[in-house]
C-alpha cells in the first residue's frame, strides 16, 4: 500500500491528443508469428494499416466510478508516415482520455494524429441458420401434404358413411332385402370405415408431430436470428518515425463500468492480544473488457472532478422588428390539414402523416395470440390465407386430434417463451434482476413441459436461459450485500489515497463483485467481555485496536474471524491514522454468568413505624476459556429523591464504580477456568403506612 498525491506528472513522451470519430468499419486481424509490422507506401497514396490484434491489458487504476486501463504493444515500424490500428477496446471509452507513449526516447518519431472509430457488428450462425431454414420450408410442405391427406381421409370418411342400401320399388314389383347380402355389405362398411379411422389417427399423430417439429425449429430459428449485437470500438495511431525498428508502445484510456468499495477482515489469534487485519477491495467490472493476469491500483480520487476555470462567454443583446402578429397557435390548424389530406386520399396518393414525439416507455414483451402467431407465420410464408399449412393444419387438429394433441400446447408454450425470453434479457440489461429470475424460472419451466427430443433441440437455449439465471441470482444477492458498502471517495474527504494488489488479479466483465487482496498487518488489540445481567445473562466481546498506518482505514464492512470461524460482521467508520476503534463481536458463550437476588423484609418496622427490605444479590462469572479475560460488569442500586425513603448499601469486598444515580461498574480479571463472585447488599427504609413505588429514571447506561 502506499499513498501518492493525485497531480501528478505524465512521461515526457506521453502525447495526449483531442481526435476526430471518423465513420467505417475495420476488420482486426491477429499476428501470432512475428512482430507486426507497419507498412508504409507513397504520400501521395493512401497507407496501408497494419493491425496489431489487440494488446493484452497491463494494469488497471480504479476510481470510485472509472477504470484507468493501461496496454502495452511492440511492433516493428519502418521510416516514414504509418497508420497502425491499435485494436478494439469496449465502446463506453471516454474518447479524449486516449493518451500514447513510446519507451524508447532516442529514436525520433512524430504523431501526427489519433483517431477512435467506432464499430458495430452483429453476430449469427449463418450456416446453422441456413439449414434450420430449409427445415423449416421442408416441414412447411410436409404439413400442406399430411393436410392434404387427412382431408382426404375425413372427406372419404363424410361421404362413406353417407352410404345406405336403397330398396326399388317398381309397380307390381317388391325387391326383398338379400339377408346374406346385407351382412356381406355391413361387415365391409365396418372393415372400411376402421381402416380409414387406424389411417386417419396414424396420419393425425404424424401431423400433430410435424407441427410440434416446426414449433420448435421456429423457436430455435427466431433465437438464431437475433444475432449478438457487438459495439466497439479502434483506436488508431498515425506516427512517423525517422528510424526504423522495433517499438514498445504504451496506451491508455479511462472507461466507465468499473466500482469498487473497501472491505475488511480482523482475524482474532488464539493469544487474545493480536489479530491480523486484512484489507480488500471489492470490484465490480462492467466494462466490457476482462481482466486476465492484472495488476490493480485503487485510488479514492475523482477523475470526474474538472480543475480547469470555466469559460467566461460575451452576452450580445440583438432586437427585430415584428413585421405581423403572430397568431396563437390552438390546434386547429392541424386538424384543417389533416382533414384537407383526408380528403385527397380518395382520389390521389396518401399524403404523409405528421411525425408525434412520444416518450419513450418501458415495455415488457406480451406474447402474441394464437392467431397473431399465425398470422406472423404467413407473412413469412408464400401461401395464401386460404392455402396456409399452419391454419389448415390447426383446424384439422382442433377438430379431430385435440385431446390427444401434443402441437397445441408447444404451439403455445414457444409463443409464451418467447416472451419469457425476451423479458429475462430486457430486465436483466436493466438491472432488474428479481423481474429476470421470475421470467428465467418461468422459462425453465417451460422447457421441463416439452418432451425429450425436442427439449434436446433447444438445449443450447436452455443452457443459456440457466446461466443468465444463476448470474441474475449472484448479481441479486451481491446488490443486497452492496447495501452495506460506501464509495471510496464519500469517505476519503477529497483526498487521493491508493491502494495497489499485491498479485496480479483476474477479474471478468460480468457484473458481479470480486474481492482482491491488499495487504495484511498484525495489529494490537485488547479484548474486553462486557455484561449488564439486569437485561440479560450474557458475556459481549468486545475489541480496542488502533490504527497503525500511515493511510486511513476507509469506511467499510468488516468481518471478524476467530480462526476459521466468523464472529459476526460490523462496520467501521473512518479511522485516521492513531485512532482507536471499538469493534462489537457479540456474545460469547464461554463465558458464563448467574445473578441471584434475595429480598427480606425487617418485621422491626412495626414497632418503629418503619418498614425496612433488604436486598441481597450475588453474581457469578465463570471463564471457560483457556485464557485470562478482562471483564467489565454493570449492574445497579436504587436511588432516590423522596426524603421520607432511606437507602443504605453494603457492596462488599469488591469496591465498584458508583455514580451519583447508582449505577455500578466492576472491572476484573479473571483467569483461565477460574470463577469471580460479586457480592453487595442495600436496604430500603420508608414509612410504614405508605406504599413504595419503583420508577425509572431519566438517565441509561
Amino acid at each position: 500500500m502506499s499513498f501518492r498525491p493525485f497531480l501528478r506528472c505524465f512521461s515526457t513522451f506521453c502525447i495526449l491528443l483531442g481526435f476526430f470519430s471518423s465513420p467505417g468499419s475495420v476488420i482486426s486481424q491477429e499476428s501470432e508469428d512475428e512482430t507486426p509490422t507497419a507498412i508504409t507506401e507513397g504520400s501521395d497514396s493512401s497507407k496501408a494499416i497494419s493491425y496489431l490484434g489487440t494488446p493484452r491489458v497491463h494494469s488497471v487504476l480504479l476510481y470510485s466510478d472509472f477504470a484507468y486501463t493501461t496496454r502495452v504493444a511492440e511492433f516493428k515500424l519502418p521510416v516514414g508516415s504509418s497508420e497502425i490500428s491499435l485494436g478494439e477496446v469496449p465502446y463506453n471509452i471516454l474518447d479524449k482520455s486516449v493518451s500514447v507513449s513510446f519507451s524508447d526516447a532516442g529514436k525520433k518519431f512524430k504523431i501526427r494524429g489519433i483517431r477512435v472509430l467506432e464499430k458495430v457488428t452483429r453476430k449469427f450462425k449463418s450456416k446453422e441458420t441456413e439449414e434450420l431454414s430449409k427445415r423449416k420450408e421442408s416441414l412447411l410442405l410436409s404439413l400442406s401434404t399430411k393436410s392434404r391427406e387427412v382431408q382426404e381421409l375425413l372427406d372419404w370418411e363424410t361421404s362413406f358413411k353417407s352410404i345406405r342400401p336403397v330398396l326399388r320399388e317398381e309397380e307390381g314389383v317388391v325387391e326383398k332385402v338379400d339377408p346374406e347380402s346385407l351382412s356381406g355389405f355391413r361387415k365391409t362398411f365396418s372393415d372400411l370405415s376402421e381402416e380409414n379411422t387406424k389411417l386417419r389417427l396414424s396420419k393425425l399423430e404424424e401431423l400433430d408431430r410435424i407441427r410440434e417439429e416446426f414449433y420448435i425449429v421456429n423457436a430455435k430459428l427466431d433465437h438464431l436470428a437475433q444475432g449478438d449485437v457487438l459495439r466497439r470500438k479502434e483506436i488508431r495511431l498515425e506516427a512517423e518515425v525517422e528510424t526504423g525498428g522495433t517499438y514498445k508502445l504504451e496506451y491508455k484510456y479511462l472507461i466507465r463500468g468499473a466500482i469498487w468499495y473497501p472491505r475488511y477482515t480482523l482475524d482474532l489469534k488464539p493469544n487474545g492480544n493480536e489479530a491480523e487485519l486484512g484489507w480488500y477491495a471489492l470490484v465490480r467490472n462492467e466494462t466490457g473488457e476482462d481482466w486476465n493476469g492484472v495488476r490493480l491500483e485503487f485510488s479514492t480520487a475523482n477523475p470526474n472532478q474538472d480543475l480547469d476555470l470555466p469559460d467566461y462567454r460575451e452576452l450580445r443583446i440583438t432586437s427585430r422588428v415584428i413585421v405581423a402578429e403572430e397568431k396563437e397557435y390552438s390546434g386547429a390548424e392541424d386538424r384543417d390539414i389533416d382533414y384537407s389530406r383526408a380528403k385527397k386520399s380518395a382520389s390521389g396518393p396518401p399524403a404523409a402523416a405528421p411525425v408525434m414525439a412520444k416518450e419513450a416507455r418501458k415495455k415488457v414483451y406480451r406474447p402474441a395470440t394464437s392467431q397473431a402467431k399465425a398470422d406472423d407465420f404467413k407473412s413469412e410464408d408464400s401461401y395464401t390465407q386460404n392455402e396456409n399449412p399452419l391454419e389448415k393444419s390447426r383446424m384439422i387438429i382442433e377438430g379431430n386430434f385435440k385431446g390427444q394433441s401434443n402441437s397445441l400446447q408447444v404451439e403455445e408454450n414457444m409463443g409464451q417463451l418467447r416472451g419469457d425470453l425476451a423479458n429475462q434479457k430486457t430486465f436483466f440489461d436493466q438491472g432488474s434482476y428479481e423481474d429476470s429470475i421470475r421470467y428465467g424460472k418461468e422459462a425453465l419451466r417451460r422447457f421441463s413441459g416439452l418432451r425429450e427430443s425436442s427439449r434436446k433441440e433447444l438445449k443450447e437455449i436452455e443452457s443459456q436461459v440457466q446461466i443468465l439465471l444463476n448470474r441474475s441470482s449472484q448479481l441479486n444477492s451481491d446488490r443486497k450485500y452492496a447495501y452495506s458498502l460506501i464509495a471510496p471517495g464519500l469517505s476519503s474527504e477529497g483526498f487521493d489515497f491508493r491502494y495497489i494488489s499485491q498479485s496480479k488479479e483476474i477479474v471478468p466483465s460480468d457484473k458481479t463483485l470480486n474481492r482482491v487482496f491488499l495487504r495484511k498487518r498484525t495489529v494490537p488489540v485488547v479484548p474486553t467481555y462486557e455484561s449488564s445481567p439486569l437485561t440479560g445473562e450474557e458475556a459481549y466481546l468486545t475489541v480496542v485496536s488502533t490504527n497503525q498506518e500511515r493511510e486511513p482505514l476507509l469506511s467499510g464492512p468488516l468481518e471478524i474471524y476467530s480462526g476459521e470461524n466468523l464472529l459476526g460482521t460490523t462496520s467501521v467508520s473512518t479511522l485516521k491514522p492513531g485512532e482507536k476503534i471499538r469493534m462489537e463481536l457479540g456474545p460469547d458463550r464461554d463465558v458464563k454468568i448467574i445473578r441471584r437476588e434475595e429480598k427480606f423484609e425487617d418485621k422491626s418496622g412495626l414497632i418503629s413505624r418503619k418498614k425496612t427490605i433488604r436486598h441481597r444479590i450475588g453474581i457469578s462469572i465463570k471463564n471457560n476459556k483457556k485464557r485470562k479475560i478482562l471483564f467489565r460488569l454493570i449492574d445497579r442500586i436504587p436511588y432516590t429523591v423522596d426524603d421520607s425513603v432511606e437507602i443504605r448499601w453494603n457492596l462488599g469486598p469488591e469496591k465498584p464504580e458508583k455514580t451519583e444515580d447508582g449505577i455500578l461498574t466492576y472491572e476484573a480479571e479473571i483467569p483461565a477456568g477460574s470463577s469471580k463472585k460479586i457480592e453487595f447488599e442495600y436496604t430500603i427504609s420508608y414509612p410504614a403506612n405508605n406504599v413504595l413505588r419503583d420508577s425509572s429514571g431519566t438517565g441509561s447506561y
